[in-house]
């Protein structure tokens, strides 16, 4: 499949042919319009409920980025085990596929672009590597690290909702990317509630945006999912099994509660949570 990124903008007025005019003449350029594209990965399921669980969250997400934040349906791709009521464009989610389509991007994606990276599904720990199920051969943290590591745009995020995914921390960690997982250990091995909540804050944008200034950060939806996995366990009345956390410092660490860490950072250690604080899902951000 060919991965198109058009990014021709009509100016819509003279007045703004003009102005670009004016800047070049004056030896600057243009401002560019960044892009952010979404790749959305549901797993193997393992069994009928699950796979319906993971393509239903892929698809909530999916239709919430178009229908909520004005995504482009090309800006973003779907991988599942099962096309099933899921889009025509929704490619098989399979480790060969994936790769494929990330050597494709890049050839496509530029240095200030945004690639934000969902995974849905089932993850496990054997303790030297971190794992997302798939149909067939599973992807490895290791395998992850070196898909990203291939691409052009220097600002990355990877969502990993699945059990066992602290382990993605250590081997992804870096300054400029952005990782949440649903655990902090490879003992939390059990199915997460965090998905849900994570994919509830981009359908619900206006609950999600903690500080009502109408815009979603990722710190936001990180702390909005948190916070309901915290209440879903508490009501509940259960000991909560599975504890997110957000690394954005490049210490392969992270962080519980990256928003507080932040705002009462003191340290000259960049705490987690401002990067995530000032990244937002939207089509195009001038750089």
């Amino acid at each position: 499949m060919r991965i198109t990124s058009p990014r021709s903008r009509g100016c819509g007025s003279l007045l703004c042919l003009l102005a670009a005019a004016a800047l070049l003449a004056a030896g600057g350029a243009a401002p560019v319009a960044a892009e952010t594209r979404v790749v959305i990965i549901a797993g193997k399921g393992g069994s009928e409920a699950y796979t319906e669980r993971f393509s239903r969250l892929a698809l909530q997400l999916h239709d919430a980025l178009i229908t909520q934040h004005h995504f482009a349906p090309r800006q973003i791709m779907l991988f599942a085990e099962s096309a099933t009521r899921l889009p025509a464009t929704t490619q098989p989610g399979r480790a060969q596929d994936i790769e494929t389509a990330f050597a494709e991007l890049a050839t496509t994606l530029q240095r200030d672009d945004l690639l934000t990276i969902v995974l849905f599904g089932h993850g496990s720990d054997d303790g030297a590597f971190a794992k997302f199920n798939l149909e067939g051969p599973d992807l490895r943290d290791l395998d992850f690290g070196r898909l990203l590591s291939q691409l052009p745009c220097q600002r990355q995020v990877l969502v990993n909702t699945t059990a066992a995914s602290a382990g993605f921390l250590a081997k992804l960690s870096r300054n400029d990317r952005i990782l949440i997982t649903a655990t902090r250990s490879a003992e939390e091995k059990y199915l997460t509630a965090f998905p849900e909540f994570f994919v509830e804050a981009f359908v619900s944008p206006a609950e999600a945006d903690l500080d009502k200034d109408q815009k979603l950060s990722l710190l936001e939806a990180f702390d909005f999912a948190r916070d309901r996995v915290v209440r879903f366990y508490e009501e509940a009345n259960r000991l909560r099994p599975e504890h997110p956390l957000l690394d954005d410092n490049g210490d392969g660490v992270g962080s519980e509660m990256p928003g507080l860490t932040a705002a009462a950072a003191t340290s000259v250690q960049r705490p987690d949570g401002q990067l995530a604080a000032q990244t937002f899902l939207v089509p195009e951000t001038a750089t």
